[in-house]
C-alpha cells in the first residue's frame, strides 16, 4: 500500500511539474502535499520542496490564506469541483487568478485537493474593456437620434436601435431576427439601401448612399423622410465578415433648409441684380466676394476681375475716405453689429455722389459672422431735395409767421406740430391751445367732428378739403373758411396736413344777407320762386318730387290788376303784404308758401294724408280772405282762385305739377272765380289739345285753312246795313271747323297771332274792297286785334301794308281792341293807337263795360267807337239793373262824342229799349249769324252796288 501511495505521489509530482501553470495538492488539513515549480518560484518565491509539509496559513498571508482554505474546504466537503477567482499580490504586483480545484479519491474517500491557478489579470482586463466600450457604444447607440442597425450575412438584423425602432413604428424585439425584406418597404430607396449593404458584406468596403424613405405617420398617413446612410463590414478576431453595420441619419430638415437658403440665395441674387441699389458682400477679412450689376455698371467693374481683393487694393488711390469705409467694415465682421454711413463715392465719368450705406452682419445658422453685407443708395437728389426742403420750410415760416389767415400743421395721430400767431390769435393766450395736443384740446372750432373727418379724410385720400366753421374768437362767434392740404413725405404718404384758415365772419354775413335776397320775395318776405323750386326738387333729384302725399296749390288773386290800376301800384303793393299775411295763417308749419311774381302765389305742401286735407287749408284760405281789407281810406273785398293738384305715390316733375295747378286755377277763374279746383285729367286732354292745335297753326295759314266769316251791324232804327264784324274759322283737317274761342289763346300764347292777325287784316281789306265795289255809301268792316299785336310793335305797319295792298280805304277799316288793352296805360299802346287812329283807321273798345275800369281810360286813348258786351245786351229787357248801366254806357259814350254799337242784340225789344237809349247801331242774331263772303253779299246785295234792306225790320220805338 505504501509502494502505491509512493508511485501515485510520484505520479502527482510529474502531472504537476508538467503543467505550465501553478499547480498544488494539499490534504484535508490543509497542507501542501505537493507542488511544481511554477508555483513555489513565482507565487511565493521559494522552492517547491520548501512548501511541502506546510499549511495555507504557512505560506500566505492570514485573511488570504482563509478564503484560500475556505474554497478547498468546500470542494472537500462537497466533494464536487470548484472554481474561483482571487486578486493576489505577487512580487508586489496585483494579479488576478483563476484557480480550478478538484477532489481527490482514494477508496472512496477524500483524500486531498489537487488545484490548477492561471494567471487572468490581462485577460480579465481586456474583457472589461471589451464590456466598457460595449457599454459605451450601447449608450450612444440607444440615445442615437441616428437610425443604427446590424444585419448578419443573411440580411437578418442582429441589432436595431430605439431612434429606428421609432422611424418604422415598431418595438425593437419585433424586428430583431428578421430579414431585411420583410421588415422594410419593397420600394426603390429600400432596395437601393439594400443593394449598398449587399455590396459592402461582399467586398468589406464601406459605402454611402441618400435615400428617401417611405414611413408611417403618427396616427395615419405615410412620410417620406431623407436619410443619409453609411454602411461599413463588421469583422470578426479573425477579420472574417460576419455582417454590416448600417448608420442613418435624418437630413429631410438639412435638405428642407438647404432647398430653402439656395432659394433665399436666388432671391436675394434676382433682388439684387435687379436692385437700383449697390449690394456688396465681404468675406471676415474685408475682401470682395460678390457685387451686383448695379454696382458694377456704375463703377466698370467686371465682377470676376474684383472678386477675392480688398477695396483698397481694387482702388489704390482711394484715400482716406476708403479707408475709413474699410475700417468700418472690419469692425461689423469682429462685432457683428449693423451700421450705417454717408460716403463721397467718386462715380467714373460722373463725379463724386452721395451714397447712403447699410453695412450689416452676415451670419450662420449658429449666429456666427461669414461675412459683411453693404447696401448702398445714391441720395445726392434727395440730399438736394431735402436742402431745397429745408429752404421752403424756412419760407414757409416766414410766410406763415406773417400771415392773416391761421395756419395749423397736423401729424397722422392728428396733433399739431404748429401754430403760426395768426391761429393763436383766435383764442389768445390761452395754455390748452398749444403744439402737441389735438383738436379736442383748446381748439376754438364748434364742429370738432366734422372737422376732424375732413382731416382724416385729406390723411387717408391725399386730396384736398375744404369746409367752413364756426369758431370762438375773442370778441365772439365767428366762420373761417377753412382748405385742408397734405404735405407728402418721401414715400408719396401723407406726412402732415396744413389747416389754413380765413376768417370770413363779414363775408359771411354779407353772403347770408344776399341768399336772403335771393331766396326771399322783397315785398313779401316769403319765399320767392327760386327758393320754392329748390325746396320742391328737394333730395331725390333736380328735376323731380317723390314721396307720398305731396300736394301744389297755385293760388291767383282775383281781379288784382284793377287795383294797381285804380288805386296805384303802392296800395297793389300793400294789399300783397296783407294777403301774404293772411295766406301764411293757413298753411302747416312744414309748408312752403311762396310768391311766385305779381299777384301769383304758390304753397307746397308735402306728406299730406289725402285730398280733404287740401280742401280743409282751401277752405281756410277762403275763409282768412273773406274780410276786408283796408287800404287807407279804401276798403277792399278780395277773393282768389286756387288750382290744386296732388301725387299720392310715384314720381312727377315739379313742372309737371306747375302745370297741372295751372290748369287746374284757370278752371276756377274760367268757371267764376274765387274757387278752389282740384286738377282733373280732362284738363290735361285740354292743355294736349292746345299743343296739337299749337303745332297745327303753323301750317294753317300755308294750307289755306282759315277763313273769315262776317256778322253784319245794322242799324237799329230801319235795318239798313251799316258795317259788318270779321269774325274768324279755321277749317282743321281732322277737328273740323273750329271757332276762335279754341285756339285763339293757343296762337297768343305761342306768338303765331301776330302772322294769323296779319293775314285777318289782309283778307279783311280785301273782303271790304269787293264789298264796296260802285257802292254810294261804304260799309266799314271790323277786325279783332289781340294785344300781343300791338305790344310787338308791329300793327301799325301790317295795317298800312293790309290798306296799301288791297286798296281798302282807312275810313273802311275799323280794329276792335279790348278794355285790357286800355288799362296797360303804356306809352307804346298809346303811340300805337295814335298812329292807328292818325291813318284815319277806326278804333273801337270791344266787350265794354267788363274791364270795370276802364271807364277811367277812355278819353286818354283816340277811341271812335265802343261795342257794349253781350252780357248787358241780352237782358235789358228783364234786367233793369243792366238796362240802366247800358243806358249810362250810352250817355257816357254820347258824352265823349262816341259812337256806340250794342253786341247780342236777339229780340225786337232789346232793339226797342236800344233805341230809347240812344243807341243807334246793333249787332246780334236777330239780324244775322256770321256768314260767309258770299252769303253776307247775296242777302244784302253788296255786289250790285245798292243797299237791300234786311228781312227784319226794325220795331216801332
Amino acid at each position: 500500500m505504501q509502494e502505491q501511495l509512493a508511485i501515485q505521489e510520484k505520479y502527482y509530482r510529474a502531472l504537476l511539474a508538467s503543467i505550465p501553470s501553478p499547480a498544488w495538492l494539499i490534504d484535508v488539513n490543509g497542507r501542501f502535499m505537493a507542488v511544481n515549480s511554477i508555483y513555489a518560484w513565482d507565487l511565493r518565491g521559494v522552492s517547491p520542496d520548501e512548501l511541502i509539509g506546510k499549511r495555507l496559513h504557512d505560506v500566505w498571508p492570514g485573511r488570504i490564506a482563509q478564503g484560500l482554505w475556505e474554497t478547498n474546504y468546500r470542494v472537500i466537503a462537497s466533494r464536487q469541483p470548484q472554481q474561483f477567482e482571487r486578486r493576489l499580490v505577487i512580487a508586489g504586483r496585483e494579479r488576478i487568478v483563476s484557480a480550478s480545484l478538484s477532489p481527490i479519491f482514494w477508496k472512496g474517500e477524500v483524500i486531498g485537493v489537487a488545484g490548477v491557478a492561471h494567471d487572468i489579470t490581462d485577460l480579465r482586463n481586456t474583457i472589461d474593456e471589451l464590456n466598457e466600450r460595449e457599454t459605451q457604444l450601447r449608450t450612444l447607440t440607444e440615445n442615437s437620434p441616428d437610425c443604427v442597425i446590424r444585419l448578419d450575412q443573411g440580411e437578418r438584423f442582429t441589432y436595431v436601435n430605439p431612434a429606428f425602432a421609432q422611424m418604422l413604428r415598431l418595438p425593437q424585439e419585433a424586428i430583431l431576427g428578421r430579414a431585411y425584406s420583410s421588415v422594410l418597404p419593397t420600394d426603390a430607396a429600400s432596395r437601393a439601401l439594400l443593394d449598398l449593404i449587399r455590396k459592402v458584406i461582399v467586398s468589406g468596403v464601406s459605402g454611402e448612399v441618400e435615400v428617401q424613405l417611405r414611413v408611417r405617420r403618427e396616427g395615419a398617413g405615410i412620410d417620406v423622410r431623407t436619410h443619409h446612410v453609411l454602411v461599413v463590414a463588421e469583422r470578426d478576431r479573425g477579420g472574417a465578415i460576419r455582417g454590416a453595420l448600417a448608420i442613418g441619419r435624418d437630413i429631410t430638415e438639412r435638405r428642407r433648409m438647404e432647398e430653402q437658403l439656395a432659394v433665399r440665395e436666388q432671391e436675394f441674387r434676382t433682388l439684387a441684380e435687379n436692385s437700383p441699389d449697390n449690394v456688396i458682400r465681404f468675406d471676415r477679412e474685408g475682401r470682395l466676394i460678390y457685387i451686383n450689376s448695379h454696382y458694377s455698371r456704375m463703377m466698370d467693374v467686371r465682377p470676376e476681375a474684383v472678386y477675392g481683393k480688398l477695396l483698397t487694393e481694387i482702388y489704390p488711390s482711394g484715400g482716406a475716405d476708403l479707408e475709413g469705409f474699410m475700417n468700418v467694415i472690419e469692425a461689423v465682421a469682429l462685432t457683428g453689429e449693423s451700421t450705417a454711413l454717408e460716403l463721397q463715392v467718386p462715380v467714373p465719368g460722373v463725379g463724386f455722389r452721395t451714397h447712403h450705406i447699410s453695412i450689416v452682419a452676415e451670419r450662420d445658422r449658429q449666429g456666427i459672422v461669414q461675412g459683411v453685407l453693404a447696401i448702398g443708395r445714391d441720395i445726392t437728389e434727395r440730399r438736394g431735395m431735402e436742402e431745397q426742403l429745408a429752404q421752403r420750410e424756412q419760407e414757409f415760416r416766414a410766410l406763415a409767421e406773417n400771415s392773416p389767415d391761421a395756419i395749423v400743421r397736423f401729424d397722422a395721430d392728428l396733433r399739431r406740430l404748429y401754430i403760426n400767431p395768426a391761429g393763436r390769435e383766435f383764442t389768445g393766450p390761452s395754455r390748452n391751445y398749444g403744439v402737441g395736443l389735438t383738436p379736442d384740446q383748446g381748439s376754438p372750432i364748434l364742429d370738432l367732428v366734422r372737422y376732424k373727418a375732413l382731416l382724416r379724410e385729406v390723411f387717408d385720400t391725399g386730396e384736398q378739403r375744404e369746409g367752413e366753421f364756426q369758431v370762438r374768437k375773442l370778441n365772439g362767434i365767428g366762420t373761417v373758411n377753412t382748405h385742408f392740404v397734405p404735405e407728402f413725405g418721401e414715400g408719396g404718404q401723407v406726412k402732415t396736413v396744413l389747416a389754413v384758415s380765413r376768417d370770413i365772419t363779414a363775408s359771411v354775413s354779407q353772403r347770408e344777407r344776399i341768399q336772403r335776397l335771393a331766396y326771399s320775395d322783397s315785398l313779401t318776405g316769403l319765399a320767392n320762386r327760386a327758393l320754392f323750386y329748390e325746396r320742391a326738387r328737394g333730395e331725390p333729384g333736380p328735376e323731380s318730387v317723390r314721396c307720398r302725399g305731396v300736394g301744389l296749390m297755385l293760388l291767383d288773386i282775383d281781379h288784382f290788376k284793377d287795383v294797381n290800376d285804380t288805386l296805384g301800384h303802392s296800395k297793389g303793393d300793400e294789399l300783397l303784404k296783407e294777403i301774404a299775411a293772411r295766406l301764411s295763417t293757413c298753411i302747416r308749419e312744414k309748408d312752403t308758401l311762396a310768391r311766385l311774381g305779381g299777384d301769383e302765389f304758390v304753397i307746397l305742401i308735402q306728406n299730406m294724408r289725402d285730398d280733404a286735407e287740401l280742401r280743409e287749408i282751401a277752405e281756410r284760405i277762403q275763409r282768412a280772405m273773406a274780410p276786408a281789407i283796408r287800404l287807407g281810406d279804401t276798403e277792399l273785398f278780395v277773393s282768389c282762385s286756387i288750382g290744386i293738384t296732388t301725387v299720392m305715390d310715384g314720381e312727377r316733375s315739379i313742372d309737371e305739377l306747375m302745370g297741372s295747378a295751372a290748369e287746374a286755377l284757370y278752371e276756377a277763374k274760367r268757371n267764376g272765380r274765387n274757387k278752389a279746383q282740384f286738377y282733373r285729367p280732362e284738363f290735361s286732354q285740354k292743355t294736349q289739345e292746345k299743343v296739337v292745335l299749337g303745332q297745327a297753326l303753323r301750317q294753317a295759314i300755308d294750307h289755306r285753312e282759315f277763313s273769315l266769316v262776317f256778322q253784319p251791324k245794322c242799324r237799329l232804327g230801319n235795318g239798313h246795313l251799316v258795317g259788318v264784324e270779321a269774325l274768324l274759322r279755321w277749317r282743321h283737317p281732322t277737328l273740323g271747323l273750329l271757332l276762335p274761342d279754341r285756339f285763339i289763346r293757343v296762337a297768343e300764347h305761342s306768338g303765331q297771332i301776330v302772322e294769323i292777325g296779319r293775314w285777318v287784316l289782309e283778307s279783311a281789306c280785301k273782303a271790304i274792297v269787293r264789298f264796296n265795289k260802285n257802292r254810294a255809301h261804304p260799309i266799314t268792316v271790323a277786325v279783332n286785334i289781340s294785344p300781343k299785336q300791338i305790344t310787338t310793335g308791329a300793327l301799325t305797319g301790317h295795317i298800312r301794308q293790309a290798306l296799301e295792298a288791297s286798296g281798302c280805304r282807312p275810313a273802311w277799316l275799323e280794329i276792335e281792341i279790348t278794355e285790357g288793352i286800355l288799362l296797360q296805360d303804356s306809352k307804346s299802346v298809346q303811340e300805337t293807337l295814335s298812329t292807328i287812329s292818325s291813318m284815319g283807321v277806326s278804333i273801337a273798345v270791344d266787350d265794354f263795360g267788363t274791364g270795370h275800369s276802364a271807364l277811367a281810360y277812355i278819353d286818354r286813348f283816340p277811341i271812335n267807337v265802343v261795342k257794349i258786351d253781350r252780357s248787358f245786351t241780352m237782358s235789358i229787357d228783364r234786367d233793369r239793373r243792366k238796362a240802366a248801366l247800358v243806358r249810362a254806357f250810352v250817355s257816357l259814350a254820347d258824352a265823349l262824342d262816341l259812337s256806340v254799337v250794342a253786341e247780342g242784340v236777339e229780340n225786337s225789344e232789346q232793339v226797342r229799349l236800344l233805341r230809347r237809349f240812344g243807341c243807334e247801331i246793333g249787332q246780334g242774331y236777330f239780324y244775322s249769324k256770321p256768314m260767309s263772303a258770299p252769303a253776307l253779299a247775296r242777302r244784302y246785295g253788296l255786289l250790285r252796288g245798292r243797299a237791300v234792306r234786311p228781312r227784319r225790320t226794325a220795331p216801332p220805338e
